[in-house]
């Protein structure tokens, strides 16, 4: 294994330890009342007694300070949680829940001025794994029942379904909650391009590489990508900054190009004509 195969390991590394079939996130709101509480304890013996692996995750609240509104608080997911959630999404079966609403910035490191700015903890991880939110005692049940069924028949059909792509870092705008039917994701072929080369909203390239760097076999909804599956993303006239979980990247001039797993993971690049991508912010 390479110097750089070891170290996106280690990144990658869960707080679990070893790996287990099951792995469930639950989302709580910065300051729970006494029915999330009850909701969040009932909730933990439902997948204790099943022996899955949990973690919970207390949001972070946080007021957006402009549009119309401006000073209205809103539950915030810390970027180095919302990271770990989308790698471990891609590694095993993961149900995520949450009592509350809660928020996933979609740039890492600012906060938010605006709702626009922000990004529902359901969209995020979207096409990646089943989530439900936890409003009364019925949805405990249920969300393990439908998990059951999860994913389903034509969640992801290869990697030439868009749904295979860290969304977020893609299209940092947009939400795209109907890829699972086929006249979304015509519009959205149609919009960025073929799965081979496609061009993000930020005017940068996405070319699905057919050279495959590291080890891990990551999987979207059940499908198995090839190990290393990745994109050659290049900046040319696109914006300089990528923005992933917990992450900023910067590709520094026209020639530069970075590397990008299905997982929101990041290798830097360099060419011989000077293009490099460096890191300029992290949670960590």
């Amino acid at each position: 294994m390479s110097k750089d195969s070891r170290q996106r390991q280690a990144r990658q590394t869960t707080q679990d330890g070893a790996s287990s079939t099951v792995k469930i996130r639950l989302f709580i709101p910065s300051c729970e009342s006494e029915s999330q509480r009850l909701l969040r304890e009932e909730t933990v013996r439902a997948v204790e007694s099943r022996n899955w692996t949990m973690a919970i995750r207390r949001a972070r609240q946080c007021r957006v300070t402009g549009g119309v509104e401006g000073g209205r608080p809103y539950d915030l997911v810390e970027p180095r949680h919302a990271a770990e959630v989308y790698s471990v999404a891609h590694r095993s079966r993961v149900l995520v829940l949450s009592t509350g609403t809660c928020f996933v910035r979609r740039d890492p490191s600012a906060d938010p001025s605006y709702r626009t700015d922000l990004v529902s903890v359901e969209s995020f991880v979207r096409y990646k794994t089943q989530f439900c939110m936890i409003r009364d005692h019925n949805d405990i049940a249920r969300a393990i029942m439908e998990f059951s069924r999860w994913p389903l028949t034509g969640a992801c059909s290869g990697p030439r379904d868009p749904r295979i792509l860290p969304l977020h870092t893609f299209d940092n705008n947009t939400e795209w909650p109907n890829l699972d039917q086929m006249q979304h994701a015509a519009a959205f072929t149609v919009k960025f391009g073929p799965a081979a080369c496609r061009t993000d909203q930020a005017g940068r390239l996405w070319l699905q590489s057919a050279a495959l760097h590291g080890g891990d076999a990551l999987s979207i909804a059940g499908y198995k990508l090839n190990p290393g599956f990745h994109w050659d993303v290049e900046r040319g006239r696109g914006r300089e900054h990528i923005y992933t979980a917990h992450e900023v990247w910067k590709l520094t001039n026209r020639n530069s190009y970075c590397n990008i797993y299905p997982d929101g993971y990041v290798h830097k690049g360099r060419t011989l004509s000077g293009g490099s991508c460096r890191l300029v912010w992290s949670a960590a």
